[in-house]
């Protein structure tokens, strides 16, 4: 997933950045970075994104809720 990926993927469910950083449980100003795809601390590119924001964003999309144990 790059950050032109998850992009599109928030336009697609019709939510603002703020709401998508809360789903994907990061802060909005991480969630900025990751879209805009780069590192506020560095400023290197993010090319592309860590495997588990691609799967929850995966997971968000076909309505998984957050997981509990039994």
């Amino acid at each position: 997933m790059t950050p032109a990926d998850l992009r599109a993927w928030r336009i697609k469910m019709g939510i603002t950045q703020d709401k998508a950083a809360k789903l994907l449980g990061m802060s909005p100003s991480n969630y900025k970075d990751l879209e805009m795809g780069k590192r506020r601390t560095t400023g290197k590119p993010i090319d592309q994104l860590d495997r588990r924001t691609a799967l929850a964003c995966a997971a968000i999309d076909v309505g998984l809720k957050e997981w509990e144990p039994d």
